[in-house]
Order: C-alpha cells, then sequence, then structure tokens
C-alpha cells in the first residue's frame, strides 16, 4: 500500500488526476485487505475465540505503521505552462545485493530471509571483513551510495565501514546510531527498519566498477545498497523483490474476499478515533516522564461517514469561517487554496489524504522526511481567518505523526504567539500511544475577542499532517467522524 501511495504522488505532480486517484483507491484496498486479515483471526476464526491474536493496530505494543499518505488530488495546470513531461522509462539506480553478486571472504556471515523483503543479510564477524561488488553503470558521472544497514548496536564502540571503487582511495563511513535513540534512530532505524547510509563516489566512467566494502568494526551488517545514477527521490525501498515482476496494479479483492477470508471479515468499521484529552480531563496520574501509559480517549465509529468531493473540502475556504453554536470547524486542506481566508507560508505543504468522511478526506502534510524549522514564525504555517463571537475557546488539531518530534508546533492568534512548551497548558502532547494514528489533540485556551482574527499552526518538523482545525467555547470534545 506504501508503493502505490507513492506512486499517488508521482502521478499528482505530472497533473495526473486519473493517475492520481487510481494509486490512491489502490492504496485503500490494500489498506483495507490488511484490516480484513486482521479482522478475521479475530473475530471471524473460530468464532472471535482468540480474538486479540493479532492486533498490530493495537496499543500496546507499539503500533504497526498504517495511514500512508497518499495524494488523491493532482496538481492543477498553471495556465501558460507546458505541462510536465512524462519521465524517461529507464534505470537511474544500480543495485548491490546483500549477497547477490558479491564475492565475500569466511569472515562474513549470510543470514538468509533475514534482509528486508526476505532478501539476504550480511554480517561481518571480524574487523577487517571485505566484500567485492561488480557493477556497471550506464552512464559516467560523480554518483551517490546508499547502504541500508541493519541496525546492530555496540553502545560502546563504533560501527564503521571503509568503501573504495576499483583502485582508489578508502573512505569511512561511520553510524552515530551505535546504541538505541542515538543518532537519527527514529527516522532510520525505526521507521525504514534500516540506516540509510551516504557516501559521494568518485567521478566515474560509464561500464564495469568494482565496489569495495570493508567493515573496521564487527558486527556490521547491511542487507543492500543503491547507487543512484540521478537525483534521488524520496522512496521506501529502491529495489523490487524481483527485477522481472512488477508489483499488481489491479487488485482482485473477489478472490481474496471470498476465497482467502470470506466476506464476513470484509465487514469493516471504521479505525478507532484517538482523542488526547486535556489537562482538567485526564483519568490517569500523569508523569510527563513517563510516556508509556495510554491516555487517550478512544472512540469507535459504528459506520463510514458519507463520502465528499475533493472540491467540497478544497473550495470550503472562500469566507471567513463562521463561528456557529459556539464552534468552528475548519479543514485544513482548504488552505491549500491558498485564499485570503487560508493559506499556506514557509513550507512545501502536500495534499494528502486522511481517514474523515468515508476515507475521502484530505489533510496537508509536510512529506519531505527529517527537515527541521526553527521554531518562530518563520516555520511552515498555516492560517484560517475565522469569524468569532469573543469569549474563552480552546483549540484543538486533528494531526498524524510518528515522532515526537513531529509533535513540536506553535500556535499564533492574531499577534499572540504560544509556543510549543505552552501547548497543552505545558503539558506533554506526545506519547507512545501517539504514534502512527489520527489523533485530536488540544492546544491552547485561551481569551478572544469578537471580531475577525487569524489562527495559525505552525510545524517545526516535517512529518507532519493536519487534516483539521476545531474551536470552541464549549467544554465538548471534538466531533468523532469515521
Amino acid at each position: 500500500m506504501y508503493y502505490f501511495a507513492d506512486r499517488s504522488h508521482i502521478r499528482a505532480k505530472l497533473c495526473d488526476q486519473e493517475g492520481a486517484s487510481r494509486f490512491t483507491r489502490y492504496s485503500l484496498e490494500y489498506d483495507r485487505a490488511r484490516r480484513a486479515m486482521l479482522n478475521y483471526y479475530n473475530d471471524v476464526m473460530a468464532g472471535g475465540k482468540w480474538k486479540g491474536i493479532l492486533t498490530p493496530e493495537a496499543y500496546p505494543p507499539p503500533r504497526t505503521a498504517m495511514h500512508p499518505a497518499c495524494c488523491p488530488v493532482a496538481d492543477p495546470p498553471v495556465p501558460g505552462v507546458p505541462k510536465m513531461p512524462e519521465p524517461e522509462c529507464r534505470e537511474t539506480r544500480v543495485f548491490l545485493e546483500g549477497f547477490g553478486g558479491g564475492v565475500l571472504t569466511d569472515d562474513w556471515q549470510v543470514i538468509p530471509w533475514a534482509g528486508r523483503y526476505k532478501g539476504y543479510l550480511v554480517q561481518a564477524r571480524e574487523a577487517g571483513a571485505g566484500i567485492d561488488y561488480s557493477f556497471r553503470l550506464p552512464v559516467g558521472g560523480s554518483f551517490v551510495l546508499e547502504i541500508h544497514r541493519y541496525p546492530s548496536l555496540n553502545s560502546v564502540g563504533q560501527i564503521r565501514v571503509g568503501i573504495a571503487v576499483d583502485d582508489g582511495l578508502e573512505r569511512i563511513l561511520a553510524t552515530k546510531s551505535n546504541d538505541e535513540h542515538r543518532g537519527n534512530w527514529e527516522q532510520n532505524n525505526i521507521r525504514d527498519g534500516v540506516e540509510r547510509m551516504y557516501l559521494q563516489l568518485p567521478n566515474l566512467a560509464a561500464g564495469e566498477h568494482v565496489l569495495h566494502l570493508r567493515a573496521l568494526d564487527p558486527y556490521f551488517a547491511f542487507t543492500r545498497m543503491v547507487i543512484y545514477t540521478e537525483d534521488r527521490l524520496p522512496n521506501q525501498l529502491g529495489v523490487p523483490v524481483s527485477r522481472y515482476v512488477d508489483l499488481p496494479r489491479e487488485f482482485d479483492r473477489a478472490t481474496m474476499g471470498g476465497d482467502i477470508f470470506g466476506e464476513e471479515a470484509w465487514d469493516l468499521k471504521p479505525r478507532p478515533v484517538q482523542i488526547c484529552p486535556d489537562w482538567e480531563r485526564l483519568k490517569v496520574d500523569w508523569n510527563p516522564d513517563n510516556t508509556v501509559p495510554d491516555s487517550d480517549l478512544t472512540f469507535y465509529p459504528d459506520r463510514f461517514g458519507d463520502p465528499v468531493e475533493p472540491e467540497e473540502i478544497l473550495d470550503s475556504c472562500k469566507a471567513a469561517f463562521e463561528e456557529e453554536e459556539g464552534k468552528v470547524y475548519v479543514e485544513a486542506a482548504c488552505a491549500a487554496r491558498n485564499s485570503f481566508h487560508a493559506y499556506m507560508e514557509n513550507g512545501s505543504w502536500e495534499i494528502c489524504n486522511s481517514p474523515s468522511h468515508g476515507e475521502t478526506g484530505l489533510a496537508l502534510c509536510l512529506r519531505k522526511g527529517g527537515q527541521r524549522y526553527e521554531e518562530d514564525r518563520t516555520a511552515p504555517s498555516l492560517h484560517y481567518r475565522m469569524n468569532l463571537k469573543g469569549g474563552e475557546y480552546t483549540l484543538w488539531a486533528r494531526v498524524w505523526t510518528r515522532t515526537e518530534v513531529q509533535y513540536r508546533m506553535g500556535v499564533g492568534i492574531d499577534g499572540a504567539w504560544f509556543p510549543y512548551e505552552e501547548l497543552n497548558g505545558g503539558k506533554r502532547l506526545w506519547r507512545y500511544c501517539s504514534e502512527n494514528v489520527w489523533r485530536w489533540v488540544p492546544l491552547v485556551r485561551t481569551e478572544i475577542s469578537r471580531g475577525q482574527h487569524r489562527i495559525s499552526l505552525y510545524a517545526f518538523a516535517s512529518g507532519l499532517r493536519v487534516e483539521a482545525l476545531y474551536l470552541t467555547r464549549g467544554e465538548e470534545l471534538p466531533p468523532v467522524m469515521g
């Protein structure tokens, strides 16, 4: 499903609405197939006797990856600007598999099925172990080498590798993630399952070459290397399982539903809706340093909401948002229109899908991974104008994040500034239970006068997705929508 999510963004950038919609649909179909499988093992098989046997989406333990960010809305063509050309169908990567094609010494241990996507994992038994790979470049140049290192640990030492090409000088790469939470642990070792290490290779001619890899420390382990002969694009792994078998473009739901799990397993309801209660509503003792307990409120919608067209969401900002019955609900994605009443600043916000409205909802995301921004008004931001009646308001946001750093946000209300440390009354927003789920979080409670105001949300790290804002003078929780 992540493969098709990536394809939807590519088609959107090419102004291909049909392709963006199609690949979004494929991704959602695979997601539903996974949920149907879980439903079968927990609720259908043996009449539900084994309920709870397979719960990767539940907490605890840490939740599995969910909600791939698809792009169901293509970039609109700009008048007078020609449509982007289709990319040339040619290979722009050279793959060096962990074991296939390599010449290695006895100091290496080859572990079948342990590599990513059930490939080989190669691990150095001793310092100094070497392995050589022959490869062919289709074009000449200085290219980026990407090594997929498995997250082996050495908390009291180093994990280094030496790389040379042909008879060139050896260059040394060392990881900072030699123990849990050191280096870029969350982005690489947890999210990708591997640490991606990079080296700019020297200028090489087109044709045959040999890459020499030498482990400078024991237990250096890797599963794959990729040489990018063009600019590297964000990806979830550059190598297909087989060079000759593409992923399916059509999903045979009928066979999956009828022959394997049965139609009963496909009777799915929306995923639970998580709400982080504001400080006054917490029902558990709060220790800001203990991020393990699940203090969220969980609601279970009984049906999927009615679907909406993207234009209905995007065009909801034709005028300032009006307070009705003491509350204002804002579809965050409408800021993509960059109108006077809703707009984006200082960042590469992109449209992505969200689970509301029967899985036809939209959100805005900062998709490029690993980016940090100054924690001030220069950060990527979303702005919405609202006509308010005045009083004490609570501002909520429905967001998706994967790591704690992605929860670092700021709020602006006209000239007032609320830094991350003041959100939710200074109480921590992130907990382990908040990873990989869409979640309502309380941001600020403050007095706002009668009249028109600009409400702004600032993101201090990429990876954040924002689906909606909810501003209320009441004590009610935000709406639960399927």
